[in-house]
């Protein structure tokens, strides 16, 4: 009989503990869950060293025309040429003039249009006006130049514009003049370089980075021979200030 109720008391214990385990494992959700699902495992996989490149061969060609990045550049050492010959130190020049813009009665215009220069000495320019209305204009915008200019009216339709001769300060100025308008043509250049660079971007994904860099080293050399020029241009003009 002992026997017997030992066995009861173990199957009730083991039910107690069966119970307050389940009861246990309702009460922490996460735990329960884990216990009764399977293990799931992180898989990291690897490209094949030998993957296939992307096919860029439905890309459009990407063409870049070095002429007329060449134009370009040229263009902006032209520029620059042509504002150098305005610059003569302690002598006239009717070039002076050439891009002056008046601005006359709220309206911005080419000095061309108002009256012609006239070279009267080595150091006087006329200016010679189709309307004496101008006058009082033209006189404001060639003083305004920042060239220590000192242009007075003559009579109602003609402008004197006595050129002084050359001094320390007005070599100085225009030496400064010249630096400036020679970056002014570098940056020009390095502007149209940096718009081919862009290009060189296109034609890697289309033709691959070998063609680009030729490209690149193409454009850089165009860039470099046109900087180069500016400054042998630059050089030769300052010594002529300096010498005059």
């Amino acid at each position: 009989m002992l026997r017997g109720l030992g066995s009861v008391f173990r199957r009730s214990v083991v039910v107690m503990a069966t119970t307050q385990a389940t009861r246990t494992l309702r009460f922490q959700p996460i735990i329960y869950q884990a216990l009764n699902q399977p293990a799931i495992f992180g898989v990291r996989t690897f490209a094949a060293k030998n993957a296939k490149k992307k096919d860029t061969s439905d890309l459009p060609p990407v063409e870049i025309d070095f002429k007329a990045f060449e134009q370009r550049m040229d263009e902006a050492v032209e520029a620059m040429k042509r504002d150098y010959a305005k610059i003569r130190a302690g002598r006239a020049s009717v070039q002076l003039f050439d891009s002056l813009v008046v601005n006359v009665g709220g309206e911005r215009v080419p000095l061309s249009t108002l009256g012609q220069v006239v070279l009267k000495t080595p150091q006087l320019l006329a200016v010679n006006l189709f309307d004496q209305n101008s006058a009082d204009a033209v006189v404001t915008a060639i003083n305004g130049m920042g060239m220590s200019l000192n242009a007075q009216k003559d009579s109602s339709t003609v402008i004197k514009v006595p050129i002084a001769k050359a001094t320390k300060e007005s070599r100085d100025q225009l030496t400064k003049a010249v630096s400036k308008l020679a970056e002014d043509a570098k940056g020009r250049v390095r502007n149209v370089r940096r718009d081919g660079m862009q290009l060189t971007k296109g034609l890697e994904k289309s033709a691959g980075k070998d063609e680009a860099k030729r490209a690149e080293k193409k454009l850089q050399t165009i860039t470099d021979n046109r900087i180069d020029a500016i400054e042998k241009l630059r050089g030769a003009k300052e010594k002529d200030i300096l010498e005059a």
